[in-house]
């Protein structure tokens, strides 16, 4: 069973795959078949992350479902945190750059008090290119980088 939390339509999306791409019904995804059902959901594996998976998951019959689940859930609860890391993005920097004006405005918003010290020092931990603000990507970067 899965770790993360998924709703009836995302558990229907995962079972559904496995059951279409288990063309012998073995109960198990080869190899190409686990690529060619994770796409179908939607995400594209770089070769390395595939490697990766390959090693940590694929016994010799290939993919069971509960490895199969627990990769896609994993992956589909990434996707959801990135679209509200953005959407909270897009919130804070409408204009693409999130500058401690950005940030002061978010701070008012919120009735806290911080200095300009505190958000140059914010920017310039995340700001990777010394432009003075940070892009969307480097935030995403940095957000789910878990630092």
């Amino acid at each position: 069973m899965s770790k993360f939390s998924l709703t009836k339509t995302q558990q229907t999306e995962i079972s559904d795959a496995f059951m279409i791409f288990d063309t012998e019904k073995s109960g198990h995804l080869s190899k190409e078949q686990f690529k060619l059902a994770t796409r179908a959901l939607g995400f594209e594996l770089s070769k390395e992350d595939f490697a990766q998976l390959a090693g940590q998951y694929a016994s010799d019959q290939g993919y069971n479902f509960e490895d199969f689940q627990l990769i896609v859930s994993e992956k589909m609860q990434c996707r959801d945190l990135l679209a509200d890391l953005s959407t909270s993005f897009k919130q804070m920097a409408p204009n693409g750059q999130l500058k401690i004006s950005s940030l002061r405005e978010v701070c008012k918003q919120l009735n806290e008090l911080q200095e300009d010290e505190d958000f140059q020092q914010m920017i310039s931990i995340i700001d990777q290119d010394g432009k003075g603000y940070v892009t969307e990507n480097q935030y995403l970067k940095f957000m789910m980088s878990g630092k």
